[in-house]
C-alpha cells in the first residue's frame, strides 16, 4: 500500500500526472481535486500554530495532538481507499495541497509526493488562457484580473513550501520527486519508469495514447457539461487526447515579449533553482 500525492502549481500539468499515476486499478481512478483533504489540513496546520492556551489544555502536549492529527488524516485517508476498492493504493491531487505536503509527511511519513514543474512562461501562459475563457463567461478570476508580475508571484508560491522544507529535512527530500512537464509528454515511458521506482506502483498499465481514461465516470459526466463553470480549466489531454509536445514551449506564441520578461525578471531565483534558462 502507498500513499502518493501528486502537487505542483496549478497548469503544470498535475492532472495529467496524476492520472498517469491512476491507470491501472492497483490505485483508485482520477478523482479530480481533494479539496477536503486540504481543508482537514490547514485546521490541523492552524491548531499547530496555535498551540498555546485552548489547544494546550485539550491534549496536554504537541505529541499528543500530533498523534491525534496523525490518525484524523490516517482515517481519512483508509476510508477513501475503502470506498475505491480494489485499489491497494492512493493517488490524490490538487495544487494547493502542494503548500501542506510538510505538514502531510509529518503527520503521514510514509507518504511519496510526485512534485509537476513547468517552464513558467508555459505555465502563466497557459493561465492567461485560462482567464481569457473564464472571461469570455463572465467570470472574473486572478488570471484575467491580476498583473503578469503578481500572477508569477502565485505561481511560484505553490512550490515555497517544499523547497523550504527539503532544505531542512533531508528526510522530506527523499519523500519527494519532481518530474518536469516537457520530460513527461516528451519521454513519458520513461518518466513512467522513473514513477514506478519511485512510488511501487505497476504502472503497466499506462498508455500516452490514452493517458486520462480512468478518470472516474462521476467527475467525468459533470465535467463535460456545457455550463460547467470547471470547462476553462479542462485541457484536451483530459478529454481523452493523446500525450503530445505541442504544447512545450507555447508561451512563445502566447505571449508578448514585454510578458516573457516580466517573468523572467520576476522568477529569476526561482527560474535558475528548478533549472529553466532565460530567453536571452
Amino acid at each position: 500500500m502507498a500513499y502518493i500525492f501528486v502537487g505542483g502549481s496549478q497548469r503544470s500539468g498535475t492532472s495529467l500526472l496524476t492520472a498517469s499515476l491512476c491507470a491501472g486499478e492497483e490505485t483508485n481512478m482520477y478523482l479530480g481535486e481533494c479539496r477536503s483533504l486540504r481543508q482537514l489540513l490547514l485546521a490541523i496546520q492552524f491548531m499547530e500554530q496555535n498551540f498555546d492556551g485552548e489547544n494546550e489544555l485539550s491534549f496536554g502536549s504537541k505529541a499528543a495532538m500530533k498523534e491525534y492529527h496523525s490518525t484524523i488524516i490516517r482515517g481519512y485517508l483508509s476510508h477513501v481507499l475503502t470506498a475505491n476498492a480494489p485499489a491497494t493504493s492512493l493517488v490524490l491531487k490538487q495544487p494547493h495541497l502542494t503548500l501542506l505536503f510538510p505538514t502531510l509527511w509529518n503527520l503521514v511519513p510514509e507518504s511519496k509526493f510526485v512534485i509537476a514543474i513547468r517552464d513558467p512562461r508555459d505555465t502563466i501562459a497557459s493561465m492567461l488562457q485560462v482567464g481569457k475563457k473564464m472571461a469570455a463567461q463572465g467570470q472574473n478570476h486572478p488570471f484575467n484580473t491580476h498583473s503578469i508580475p503578481e500572477i508569477a508571484k502565485h505561481m511560484r508560491g505553490f512550490y515555497s513550501q517544499v523547497l523550504l522544507a527539503s532544505d531542512l529535512s533531508k528526510e522530506f527530500k527523499a519523500a519527494t520527486k519532481w518530474v518536469r512537464y516537457e520530460e513527461l509528454v516528451s519521454q513519458p515511458a520513461a518518466v513512467m519508469e522513473e514513477l514506478h521506482a519511485f512510488t511501487g506502483l505497476k504502472l503497466a498499465e499506462f498508455d500516452p495514447e490514452s493517458p486520462t481514461k480512468r478518470i472516474h465516470p462521476t467527475l467525468m459526466a459533470a465535467r463535460t457539461k456545457d455550463e460547467a463553470p470547471v470547462q476553462p480549466w479542462i485541457s484536451d489531454l483530459m478529454r481523452g487526447a493523446p500525450i503530445t509536445t505541442k504544447r512545450t514551449g507555447s508561451y512563445k506564441d502566447l505571449l508578448t515579449k514585454e510578458q516573457i520578461s516580466q517573468i523572467e525578471e520576476c522568477l529569476a531565483e526561482f527560474m535558475a533553482r528548478v533549472g529553466y534558462k532565460p530567453s536571452n
